[in-house]
């Protein structure tokens, strides 16, 4: 069927980097650094959210690390009010949160949709910086 075939390509979309000297954990958002490396997006300051995509693994410091950049992406905890609903990067790092940030210097970045309870739908988008 179709969608048994756009399922299997969901996984497709990955990227490699090496990630910086903090290491990332599976499902953090991930972000790509001044110098090229992977870092925990952080909606504090556009320098620390240029979002890439979804850690697949966890990885430490200078490790290699595999970035789903589109797709679904399981194994999250979502509020059954949040489904729906889009996702954007967290002012906690590597962080997902429904709500978007809201201060002077925050980054709104839009990491997805929450699919379901335990899923996202990656869709990375820059929508402002605020200040």
């Amino acid at each position: 069927s179709i969608k048994a075939y756009v399922d299997s390509q969901a996984g497709l979309a990955l990227v490699t980097l090496t990630t910086d000297g903090t290491g990332v954990a599976a499902g953090d958002v991930v972000a790509i650094d001044s110098a090229g490396k992977a870092t925990k997006a952080d909606a504090d300051a556009i320098a620390t959210c240029n979002v890439v995509g979804i850690a697949v693994s966890t990885v430490g410091g200078n490790g290699t690390l595999l970035v789903k950049t589109s797709g679904n992406q399981g194994g999250y905890t979502i509020a059954g009010g949040d489904v729906g609903k889009k996702l954007y990067a967290s002012l906690t790092a590597g962080g997902i949160t429904s709500t978007a940030p809201s201060g002077n210097g925050d980054v709104v970045y839009q990491i997805g949709f929450a699919r379901s309870t335990s899923e996202i739908i990656i869709a990375p988008q820059f929508i402002m910086e605020i200040g």
